[in-house]
């Protein structure tokens, strides 16, 4: 039963952090059409706040699930990834 459920849950976990890279993936393609349209500081604004999350959210829960959970890389970008996702899901745009 355990088993079953820890596997839902890294499944789970997976597809948040695929849904994570594709609203990181699309972001970018945006940004890149604002520079292209010449709304070049809009698009720095932009860049800077994903720069900012990627250093003060990412970057350090991913350290906290591999340093202080004991977790492996792999399982500690996809909780990173997913509490991206879970950021940009509370995003009002």
């Amino acid at each position: 039963m355990e088993n079953s459920s820890m596997v839902k849950i890294n499944q789970q976990l997976e597809s948040d952090a695929k849904k994570a890279l594709w609203v990181f993936v699309a972001l970018n393609i945006s940004v890149l059409i604002l520079f292209a349209l010449q709304s070049h500081g809009l698009a720095f604004a932009i860049l800077s706040i994903q720069i900012a999350l990627f250093f003060l959210w990412l970057l350090p829960v991913a350290l906290y699930q591999i340093v202080r959970k004991n977790n492996s890389i792999k399982l500690a970008t996809y909780k990173a990834l997913a509490s991206y996702r879970n950021i940009m899901e509370q995003a009002s745009w």
